[in-house]
């Protein structure tokens, strides 16, 4: 929100109190086209409307504000720096009277009373508003910005207008300040203020004069658009610009990890949905295998203790004893194990009986088989 200085003088006659304070009524603005000169030198005339000007919530902001002597350097009154700024405060009651605006104010520091008296009487409102660029005619002055929400943080009591003599301010057809002809309806935007001096103290010698080389203000450029703004105010939009930078970034790596995590969940979720028949088809799976491995190895055989490849590899230990399963894919043990279990065990008994009870063969080596005889793979005998 800019910032504006308008230079008013005191009208009426100050009075002293009993306490040796200074009180007197002054104009502090009013309404109409303002015209404001850029540190560039480009001028740009601003509308205070009537509207504007008299609304009651602008009004209200006028009573009992800081008075200062001269504006502060740091450009507004704040609880930090009032106590070294404050030389008085304006009254309670605000006056609207069209297009003027009268407040009663006191002074209470006895330099600028001194000041006063000896002919520092102008005095200039510091105060916010929203400026927003329109042009148009307001009671036959032409205009480019018009000021909006205007509200008020001080009232310097200052020597002359930001450019001189020049900024003496002129009011239609009353000249409130001098007769002379540089009179000129003129009010200055504040900005880098370039002074004679670098200390605040209320003292009569120091008067915090302003110099006529004022320094050009600063741009802050906001989506394309400049704005003249105090180096400082520049300086904490970029701090925010950048906090909001970094938090785009958190929130972008934010909104990721939750894709992810989403993305996961979903196919946890699938597998949960999954998991009963899973189960199941282990179970049914490893049933199954104990029960073929039960018909091979001993009855006392510990499955419980035993993982399928353990089975597997004993049935087959069992049926093929010479066979080495070492670096063995699971495939090769599956198919042999499937072998393992097709294979029938020869009973050596009635092996020998044969033997002994065939009186008419020769050869009866050639009617003995054992397990060592059979093909693993294809299960028949060789």
């Amino acid at each position: 929100m800019p910032f504006r200085i308008d230079t008013f003088k005191i009208d009426g006659k100050p009075v002293k109190t009993p306490e040796g304070f200074l009180r007197v009524d002054a104009v502090v603005t009013r309404s109409g086209v303002f015209r404001y000169r850029s540190m560039d030198g480009s001028e740009r005339f601003e509308l205070r409307s009537d509207t504007e000007v008299f609304d009651e919530k602008s009004l209200k902001t006028l009573v009992m504000v800081p008075m200062t002597n001269d504006h502060p350097f740091e450009g507004l009154v704040t609880a930090d720096n009032a106590k070294a700024l404050q030389i008085g405060f304006t009254g309670e009651r605000v006056r609207a009277e069209k297009p003027f605006i009268k407040v009663p104010v006191v002074i209470t520091d006895k330099n600028t009373i001194a000041d006063v008296e000896a002919g520092k009487r102008e005095l200039s409102c510091g105060y916010y508003c929203n400026v927003e660029e329109e042009k148009g005619n307001y009671k036959g002055e032409l205009y480019t910005h018009v000021q909006k929400n205007i509200r008020y943080n001080h009232v310097a009591i200052v020597t002359m207008g930001r450019a001189g003599p020049e900024a003496r301010l002129k009011m239609d057809q009353m000249d409130l300040f001098r007769t002379d002809s540089l009179g000129t309806d003129i009010a200055f935007m504040i900005g880098k203020e370039v002074r004679t001096d670098s200390k605040h103290s209320n003292t009569k010698n120091n008067t915090n004069n302003f110099n006529k080389g004022d320094q050009a203000m600063p741009n802050k450029i906001i989506n394309g658009i400049a704005y003249e703004a105090a180096q400082e105010v520049i300086n904490h939009c970029d701090n925010l610009e950048k906090q909001v930078a970094d938090l785009t970034k958190q929130v972008a790596t934010i909104e990721a990890d939750r894709d992810a995590h989403k993305d996961r969940a979903d196919k946890a979720e699938k597998e949960v949905k999954t998991m009963p028949q899973k189960i199941n088809d282990q179970v049914s799976a490893r049933r199954e295998l104990e029960t073929k491995a039960a018909k091979v190895l001993a009855k006392d055989t510990k499955f419980d203790t035993m993982s399928d490849v353990e089975i597997r590899s004993a049935v087959i230990a069992s049926r093929f004893p010479n066979i080495k399963l070492d670096d063995k894919s699971d495939d090769y043990v599956t198919a042999l194990f499937d072998s393992a279990i097709n294979v029938q065990p020869v009973d050596p008994s009635s092996v020998n009986n044969k033997i002994l009870g065939d009186s008419q063969r020769q050869d009866n080596s050639q009617d003995f088989h054992t397990d060592e005889d059979i093909d693993p793979i294809t299960a028949r005998r060789m």
